[in-house]
């Protein structure tokens, strides 16, 4: 049974798996569908596939669903798991970005190695591969690249592919560390952007199966993180990150409106105060009386309410005569009124 929300178009057919069939203009041929999403268990394999690729892991059974306005949610069952995938369109740009994740249950002891995100097949291979490397200091170096795959014929052989993949992954607790989580796919058909949600491991793959191209988007997993998390029936789930996509004609500005719809409201959104983060950026982290009264001086000519936030001392800082932590300050005050007192009155050093 196929069923159609906004852009997108599912299979949901009882005692087969969920399947995601379209995106937009984006479509596949149908064998390549892969569902909506990927688990791989403990020593249960995979079936049809070989090499790193996160596909065709544990199988799984729709059993139900519930459409609301503004999202789908999918019920399925697989050997040891209760798995909950949702389906979010969001506020203003309702019908443009979904968001998605999927919660696994054990009816089964067992220890999760992967769970997607966010997967789909049935993009073409003629793709541009837009990615941002984002070095510390070189950050938002975006770039498009052709897709790095070559189709060789393996499914004439009854393979599902090529088995090969292009791949970005981040490790630690620092998402942006390389490369930004998110990205867009282009061709002559369309565009499809996407972005993962995760302030720790994430992983996004691009690889063919069945002569289609599939994106798979997951936060860590046990072959490139080292991560697992073990379940006892009944008592404990397991939630992804979330990831969002978009078809939208201009997919950055879907994606820009799309965070602001789901940030946390705070008031400095609003108010949009002026910001001056000395750390490591203008005075790299040696500040002094006369190195800070220039960027004060202007940004008190620029009025408006401002803040100040200057971190911590380094060591070189700290030896030539400052105290460390006396500028670890925030002052919702003009600059011109908050820092001069402040500067004024804390053991300086002059430059």
């Amino acid at each position: 049974m196929e069923v159609s929300r906004r852009d997108l178009v599912l299979d949901l057919t009882a005692g087969a798996p969920p399947r995601l069939l379209a995106i937009g203009p984006f479509k596949g041929n149908g064998r390549s569908a892969l569902p909506v999403v990927q688990i791989e268990v403990t020593g249960r394999g995979r079936s049809g596939t070989a090499g790193k690729r996160h596909v065709d892991g544990l199988k799984l059974r729709y059993e139900s669903h519930r459409a609301e306005d503004d999202r789908l949610t999918i019920r399925s069952r697989g050997d040891g798991v209760a798995v909950t995938t949702v389906f979010q369109a969001i506020g203003p740009v309702m019908g443009q970005v979904f968001r998605c994740w999927s919660t696994v249950a054990a009816t089964d002891e067992l220890v999760l190695e992967h769970v997607s995100s966010f997967a789909f097949a049935g993009l073409p291979w003629d793709l541009t591969v837009w990615s941002a490397r984002n070095p510390w200091s070189g950050e938002f170096r975006w770039a498009g690249r052709p897709l790095e795959l070559h189709d060789v014929g393996m499914t004439r052989f009854g393979q599902t592919g090529s088995k090969n993949r292009v791949a970005l992954t981040s490790t630690g607790s620092w998402p942006s560390s390389e490369h930004l989580p998110t990205g867009w796919l282009e061709c002559a058909g369309g565009t499809l952007a996407w972005q993962i949600e995760h302030n720790g491991p994430w992983h996004a793959e691009l690889a063919d199966r069945f002569d289609d191209v599939y994106l798979a988007l997951s936060g860590p997993s046990q072959r490139e993180h080292g991560w697992s998390a073990r379940l006892a029936p009944t008592s404990e789930s397991f939630t992804t990150a979330t990831a969002a996509f978009t078809v939208a004609g201009d997919p950055v500005a879907a994606l820009t409106a799309y965070r602001r719809a789901v940030r946390r409201p705070h008031r400095d959104n609003a108010e949009l105060p002026v910001i001056f983060n000395d750390f490591m950026n203008c005075l790299m982290g040696d500040p002094s009386t006369g190195r800070l009264l220039p960027p004060i001086e202007a940004a008190s000519r620029v009025g408006g309410p401002s803040g100040c936030q200057v971190a911590p001392l380094s060591p070189p800082a700290a030896e030539a005569g400052w105290q460390a932590g006396t500028l670890s300050v925030v002052l919702p005050e003009p600059y011109s009124a908050a820092l001069l007192r402040l500067t004024k009155g804390a053991p300086c050093h002059e430059s």
